[in-house]
Order: structure tokens, then sequence, then C-alpha cells
């Protein structure tokens, strides 16, 4: 009896570790660093004329094409393309801010952070850490466009009904009053989309396992066909990627700017 009991507790077990592992097979994660191609353009210094006793604290620089110290390029946005008609299978790691506030904040005169994702059913809170009003002028082309006014030290929640579709591209946002300020909001009704770091380096975790197509659009360059990895070719910023499970990393990949 005893023997049949063991024999019994490791089938179980068994199935529960199989089961584990095809399940981890399921998904794979997405990694790229995009370094400047050539000689790094220089950040240049934007005219502000508009309540300068705020805005003309320190130096604002134009964050079109911005390089870090190691050569990666910053705010390279990188996202997936569904399939017309079909919803992405998505990884439960992201039910827990599924519903989350992502935040855009009107700080010293600029938008922080310079890109930022939305997921469909998350809320866009736009804040103003100034002592001074914005506006965040949002020209959504698929949502309802948005140009809220936001006074000193205020916030302007954008709500989920208000962002109940994905954009095919990344939005601008602009401030009518501070004419300089610029920044960009990508919304998709997936999670799996990310913005490059100081490093150059882009990661989307627990993708589906298969081919996939992703977008690779970056503010000054546009749609990015980026060089470096003869594996994977890109065509007007897309590029077909076969995610296995476990860790996808296409390497570095070469972003030239605009002369």
């Amino acid at each position: 009896m005893k023997k049949m009991w063991k024999l019994a507790s490791a089938i179980v077990a068994g199935a529960v570790l199989f089961s584990g592992s095809v399940a981890s097979a399921q998904w794979g994660d997405l990694k790229m660093t995009f370094k400047v191609e050539g000689k790094a353009p220089v950040m240049q210094k934007l005219k502000v004329d508009k309540d300068p006793q705020v805005c003309a604290k320190m130096p604002i620089l134009d964050e079109a094409f911005v390089v870090g110290k190691d050569g990666g390029v910053q705010n390279v946005i990188v996202y997936l393309v569904a399939e017309k008609g079909k919803k992405v299978k998505v990884h439960e790691s992201y039910d827990a801010d599924k519903d989350a506030k992502v935040e855009l904040d009107n700080k010293n005169c600029q938008f922080v952070p310079h890109v930022v994702t939305v997921r469909t059913g998350q809320t866009l809170v736009l804040k103003n850490s100034d002592p001074v009003g914005h506006n965040s002028k949002l020209d959504f082309l698929t949502n309802t466009p948005q140009n809220p006014i936001i006074p000193a030290n205020g916030e302007f929640p954008i709500k989920p009904g208000d962002l109940s579709k994905g954009e095919k591209r990344a939005t601008p946002v602009s401030c009518s009053i501070h004419p300089w300020m610029t920044g960009w909001v990508l919304v998709q009704d997936h999670p799996y989309m990310a913005v490059s770091d100081e490093n150059g380096v882009v990661e989307i975790k627990n993708l589906p396992v298969g081919k996939h197509t992703f977008q690779v659009w970056q503010e000054q360059v546009g749609n990015v066909n980026a060089t470096g990895n003869k594996k994977v070719k890109f065509n007007k910023g897309k590029v077909e990627i076969e995610i296995k499970a476990g860790e996808n990393d296409l390497g570095e990949l070469n972003v030239k700017p605009k002369a």
C-alpha cells in the first residue's frame, strides 16, 4: 500500500513539474540595445521665453535624440504589433498593474518622462509639479484628444474610458503655454511595449512564444531601420522576431541620427 502511495505521489509530482515546464516554455523575454551610429548629435539648448523665474532655472535641451555616455540611444520605442482581428495573449505577471496609474509630469517646464507608455485599462495622470500653470495637449487619433489646463501643483487624470483603444503610433504631447515642451505617449491594448533607457537597452518580459512583428520608432529618426544584426531585417521600422522560451537578446543595434 505504501509503495502504491509513493508511486502515485511521484506521478503527481512529475505531472506538476511537467506542466510547470510546459507553462514556462510558452513565454520568452526580448532584449535589444540601441547604439548611435557615427557621431552623436549635440543636444541644442531650447529658447525659454515664458515664466523664466521657473523655466529658466536650468538649461532646457532638445531631447529629440538623446545619447548616453556609452553611446546608448535613449527613448527608442519598441512595441508588439498585433495581428489584425487577433487579441494578444498576455502573461499573468502583467495582471498586477493592468489598472495602475501612469504619471506624465510637467516638471521644470519639461515633460517627465519624455516618453511614456500606457496600456488600455490604465489611468494616465497628467501632473504639474511646477508653481506655474501648464496644459498637456494630446492629439490622439483613435482615442478622444485631450487638452486640459493643469494648475500649479495640480493634476488631471485621463481615465480608462477615454483611453480604451490602442494607437497605431506614439502620440505627441505639447504645452501651448510653453511651446518648447514636447513629449510622447504610446497607448496600446497590450503591455508588450518598452522605451530604451539611458544605456539604450530595451527589455520586454514574458512574451508569448512564436513569431511576432515589432515596431521600432524614435522621435528624430521616425521608423528605425536598425543595423548590426544580420539575422533580423527591418522594413519601415518593423521587424519580425521569433520569440523562443527564455531570453532572446538581439545584441547591439545601430541607429543613425538624421544629419
